[in-house]
């Protein structure tokens, strides 16, 4: 109740002003009244004229302060809009979706999704036009699967998808014989995919930040400064870079909120679809397929060369996993799983290396003295054939190094574990008698080690069941003495060895899924997709790809990405089949011409103000336009104006002696005359000008009745929609709410425009024009009690004497207005809708052409069933605003003289022919005005649209941890 209270006080505030800015347009007068006899009343305004009890003094007009006025009034008016217009408040509906407004969704969305608000550049806005597209990243494909697994795993999508299948009657037929979705579903799901295209053209297109991080999802897309959403161009690597982060940006936020393993699954489906190399996060997706199959590594294989036939000639064993010495054994490197996250740990790998009974080396443990010449190195071997070195001296006649040039073949560890012992010559001399004063030196060898195979000391996890990680062998630290490469050394009868890099190689045998399922081979398993599965995606939105399919990765043009080959690719050229989807996929769906819309429930002030205006200005136009038949309508009522009933009478006395020979002598009555006679009468006596008599009063009157009457019931309207039957759906529920918020409108309305209105009858009831300010004096003069003195506060109340009969005239007319027109509009635009070629764009009230054109249609019935279901309150208010004794007229009496009358109840309908024309036009009119001027003033039905904002509730999920 605080929320309707502040708006119908705002209301107030601005519409009050517009009649008080209207009054400064007239000089101010001081009122005396001196009553005489009850009959004379001498006015004493501030100048010195003096007129009779029919007449008013005032002073001249002064026109220079009047201009003064005029500007003052335009610029209070044009302090109710703002520069720019908004379009209503965002609204989330008992699903969880957000509803923003169409304006925000067209300028980088709504702050509410976003988690920041955006600074309002629109130097790029999009354009949500019918069956135009707002981006070019996400294909069709993608749009229509991305709905799909939102309706499916979101709950608030999905809650709002089984909704709205509730309330149209959808039946939903997911057997395998249907092979397209039924009609009124193919129209909604198409709805929801446009929507979700808005919603990615507005957060996952350009580089508005990053969700570098869950963190950072949570907190909203952060940037340093405003980005506007970029649109990639042929040939522009920029702007495909600034799209790739957007798309990087989606997968961060979806990732974070759905995180079972099947959704997991869907997402790298989802992803494989966006086909560009440069858009698809191919990284992302097998870290989402790591996620999933959360493999284990269980058997690795080292992969040699064949032996040689005379392996102990050889000396190619580096490169076929030898080379290698106890003391530097090689490093086993295995790929880090693509999962993500601390859960993910990477496999942890250890050599198992054996000796290949060659010497690797012979390290010098001390080099001796005294050495004149080489000595013999010796390793003695019991079995195979004996190693061959050559010692080198230094200048000091010491042992500095020995090169083996023969690795041998046959030797082992003895007992203790250590290698064949190492004989060098003692130093000798001239004579080659050992020399006693030098020192012998000694050495130690060193036996060649290869690599038997890998030990597993730990799976690790996390890792693509279909994408075997690769393993990498460290080569020795360095070549063998004795190594001799194939191409300059080669042994009769040996394989070739291909392994010229590195020197051996290993590769994943087997990898245990999480479910402990063993993969032997990393070919991808995927299942062709079977017919039955085809029709049940193309028959069923909610349906989602089976398990058994799985992207597999492919290269083209030396680039990697994901593609399902198990589904039919997309023709470029596919036929839309319906001119209400602007995309079709022939297996995921359609993308709408438009997205999911509804009206707003909540409305700012301003808004407000401008629907209240649109109404001051349709009612303004019409009324004052078709014042003549009101005027008209009200001297037949009063027949007060002797003279021209007279002329009318005579006018039409003489046409029937002209058109029937059997005419009676007798005069007609003038209850008899017609509306033409009356409006003939006056053009003929009083000029065509007298047919605007109250012209003046009728604009105010028409200013207070339109603001409030429509302004009031927007208002009411969305708040008891808000209160009590918000998305309920029910034709009942809403007609209700019509109807009380029209009942209560016309409460406030009748309390504001009552002094209006009254003046406006006292005016037309007058027998010749009077100015409003004039009609104003004269009915205070009447009404005042006392003898002398100026007014008093009491003495305005008689303003407000018909507030009771206006109330019950528009009060029935302003339900029977309404609901007649809601009730007709409806209808006739659902027939002609009906009518519509096969997937054409439904027809909406007030939109379009044809749009206005039932507005108008259906407003004129809707006046006229008004009009006769109001007419005897308003000859009743008319009769009690226009008595001259000034008393009160009493309704009752009224209401009893004329059933008492000939005619009886025909009485209360006196006038009723030309209000109901008059309202015929009034109301069509003001209808189609409305609706023109609400476009106007941008608060028509396209303007005043909410757009679904799917990823609000994507990112409101990840906040709430739901």
């Amino acid at each position: 109740m605080r929320y309707i209270a502040v708006k119908v006080a705002r209301l107030l505030i601005f519409w009050c002003s517009i009649p008080l800015s209207i009054s400064f347009l007239l000089p101010k007068t001081s009122l005396n009244v001196n009553t005489r006899n009850n009959s004379k009343h001498q006015l004493f305004p501030d100048g010195e004229k003096c007129l009779n009890s029919e007449s008013v003094c005032l002073s001249d007009f002064e026109k220079d302060q009047s201009r003064r006025y005029v500007l003052q009034s335009i610029l209070l008016a044009a302090t109710l809009f703002p520069s720019s217009a908004s379009a209503g408040k965002p609204q989330v509906d008992d699903s969880g979706l957000l509803f923003a407004p169409k304006s925000e969704m067209s300028r980088g969305g709504s702050a509410l999704t976003r988690g920041v608000q955006l600074e309002r550049n629109g130097k790029r806005p999009i354009a949500i036009k019918p069956g135009e597209a707002v981006q070019s990243v996400y294909e069709t494909r993608f749009l229509t699967y991305l709905s799909r697994f939102l309706l499916n795993v979101d709950p608030a999508a999905r809650s709002w998808w089984f909704k709205q299948n509730t309330e149209q009657k959808v039946s939903i037929d997911v057997s395998s014989d249907n092979k397209s979705m039924p009609k009124a579903q193919a129209s909604l799901f198409a709805e929801f995919a446009e929507s979700v295209e808005v919603g990615l053209s507005d957060y996952f297109v350009g580089p508005y930040g990053s969700y570098g991080s869950v963190a950072a999802a949570k907190a909203g897309i952060v940037a340093n400064k405003q980005v506007v959403s970029a649109r990639p161009t042929q040939g522009s690597r920029k702007n495909e870079s600034m799209a790739k982060q957007g798309v990087l940006n989606l997968y961060t936020l979806l990732k974070a909120r759905y995180t079972s393993r099947d959704s997991k699954r869907q997402l790298a489906l989802l992803f494989s679809m966006i086909s560009s190399h440069d858009l698809q996060p191919t990284e992302e997706v097998r870290g989402l397929l790591g996620e999933v199959d959360n493999a284990t590594i269980t058997k690795i294989e080292v992969l040699k060369p064949s032996r040689e036939k005379n392996e102990a000639s050889s000396r190619t064993s580096p490169r076929r996993g030898g080379g290698y010495s106890i003391k530097n054994t090689p490093d086993i490197t295995i790929d880090a799983p693509p999962a993500l996250g601390s859960a993910y740990q990477k496999a942890k790998l250890e050599p198992i290396m054996i000796p290949s009974s060659r010497i690797l080396k012979i390290n010098v443990i001390d080099g001796g003295d005294g050495y004149t010449r080489i000595p013999s190195v010796k390793i003695y071997s019991e079995t195979g054939s004996r190693c061959e070195s050559c010692a080198i001296l230094d200048r000091r006649g010491r042992v500095d190094s020995i090169i083996v040039l023969d690795p041998g073949f046959g030797y082992r560890l003895d007992k203790k574990g250590d290698p064949p012992e190492v004989s060098i010559d003692a130093p000798r001399n001239k004579d080659g008698f050992i020399d006693e004063t030098s020192r012998r030196a000694t050495a130690e060898s060193e036996l060649e080690y290869e690599i038997a195979g890998i030990n597993i000391v730990s799976g690790g996890n996390g890792y693509v069941a279909t994408e075997f990680p690769s393993i990498s062998i460290s080569p020795p630290v360095e070549d063998p003495d004795w190594f001799v490469q194939r191409s300059t050394y080669s042994v009769p009868g040996a394989v070739e060895d291909n392994f010229s890099l590195q020197p051996v190689i290993a590769a994943v045998k087997e990898v245990r899924m999480w479910d402990d399922t063993s993969i032997l081979s990393p070919e991808v398993v995927s299942d062709a997709i079977s017919a039955e599965t085809l029709n049940q995606l193309r028959g069923d939105p909610l349906q989602l790809l089976p398990s058994t399919i799985r992207p597999n990765l492919i290269d083209e043009a030396k680039r990697s990405k994901y593609v399902i080959s198990s589904i039919p690719i997309v023709s470029p050229k596919v036929m839309v089949p319906s001119a209400r989807y602007r995309a079709f996929d022939p297996i995921f769906g359609p993308v709408g011409s438009v997205p999911v819309t509804k009206g707003a429930l909540q409305l700012s002030t301003s808004e407000y103000s401008r629907l209240a205006l649109s109404g001051a200005v349709c009612t303004v136009i019409v009324r004052t336009l078709l014042n003549p038949l009101e005027l008209v309508k009200t001297k037949i009522q009063l027949s007060n104006d002797l003279e021209i009933n007279e002329y009318a009478n005579n006018m039409k006395k003489k046409s029937l002696e002209n058109n029937s020979s059997a005419a009676t002598g007798k005069q007609k009555t003038s209850e008899e005359v017609g509306t033409v006679e009356i409006i003939k009468s006056l053009v003929e006596l009083r000029g065509i000008s007298a047919l605007f008599q109250s012209a003046d009063i009728t604009f105010l009157a028409s200013l207070a009745f339109g603001s409030f009457g429509f302004g009031a019931t927007e208002l009411f309207r969305r708040f008891f929609t808000t209160m009590s039957f918000e998305d309920s759906g029910g034709q009942t529920g809403q007609e209700i709410i019509l109807l009380a918020a029209a009942a209560l409108a016309t409460l406030v309305t009748a309390a504001v425009a009552s002094p209006f209105e009254v003046l406006r009858v006292k005016s037309m009831g007058l027998v010749s024009a009077r100015g409003w300010r004039e009609v104003l004096d004269l009915f205070l003069a009447e009404k005042k009690t006392g003898s002398t003195g100026p007014f008093k506060p009491k003495d305005f109340l008689p303003l407000w004497s018909g507030f009771a009969p206006i109330l019950s005239r528009e009060l029935p007319f302003s339900l029977t207005k309404f609901l007649v027109f809601d009730l007709l509009a409806k209808a006739i635009v659902g027939l002609v809708n009906g009518n519509l070629d096969e997937g054409a764009l439904p027809i909406q009230v007030g939109v379009g052409t044809t749009g206005l054109a039932i507005s108008a249609a259906s407003g004129a019935i809707a006046g006229v069933a008004g009009a006769i279901i109001s007419h005897p309150a308003d000859l009743i208010l008319t009769l009690t605003a226009t008595s001259k004794d000034g008393k009160q007229a009493d309704w009752k009496e009224i209401v009893s003289e004329l059933l008492n009358r000939e005619g009886g109840v025909g009485n209360l309908f006196i006038g009723l022919p030309a209000r109901s024309v008059f309202f015929f036009l009034v109301i069509g009119l003001q209808f189609f005005l409305y609706d023109y001027a609400k476009n106007v003033f941008q608060v028509g039905t396209e303007d005043l649209s909410l757009v679904l904002d799917v990823f609000y509730a994507v990112r409101q999920g990840l906040l709430d941890g739901t």
